[in-house]
């Protein structure tokens, strides 16, 4: 049990170092083509990528739970309901034998 610990511990890591690399990355980047940047810290996170390391630790996780990868769905088009809206493209839809399992929304402070 400690290795498995262990392990997720190393891809939490791997996902918190991608979150801060790519939050420097988007703020450097942010307003290149037009000039127009966001005021403050927004301009790291509105390019959208910082999450992504949690989201695939995530679809990870949930693959070795023994979940089949087919079922779970990153980066789909697929738009389901929301409790703010009525269509919503979510992070991560996770679908099993014709059922939904669970959505999640990645958001950061």
């Amino acid at each position: 049990m400690a290795g498995t610990q262990d392990d997720l511990a190393k891809k939490v890591r791997g996902a918190v170092r991608h979150f801060w690399r790519t939050r420097e990355r988007q703020a450097r980047a942010q307003g290149g083509k037009t000039g127009e940047r966001d005021r403050g810290a927004r301009s790291a996170v509105t390019g959208g990528a910082h999450l992504d390391g949690f989201a695939d630790l995530i679809r990870k996780l949930v693959v070795e739970a023994g979940v089949g990868e087919t079922a779970v769905h990153r980066r789909s088009r697929v738009e389901l309901p929301g409790y703010y809206r009525a269509e919503k493209q979510w992070d991560l839809v996770i679908v099993v034998d014709g059922r939904l399992l669970a959505t999640v929304e990645f958001k950061a402070q």
